[in-house]
């Protein structure tokens, strides 16, 4: 619970989206809508990634139990 607080409070993250992100926005419409659409963009490739790196990372736990149980049994 409190490394979610902490995640939350962390301005890092902020920071970069508020300097990252402006400079894809157009300047004839609305710039909150345009900001809304490109964080919610942005949250989802990083969920996309954080879903690949599990996914990586479960398969490498398979492949280790594996091969330690296939040692093992000898």
């Amino acid at each position: 619970m409190a490394f979610q607080l902490l995640k939350l409070l962390d301005p890092k993250l902020t920071l970069l989206l508020l300097a990252f992100l402006p400079q894809f926005v157009e300047a004839d419409a609305p710039p909150l809508g345009q900001m809304l659409e490109l964080s919610l963009a942005f949250m989802l490739m990083t969920f996309a990634v954080f879903i690949v790196y599990g996914v990586g990372a479960s398969a490498a736990g398979f492949l280790a139990l594996a091969a330690r149980l296939a040692v093992t049994q000898r």
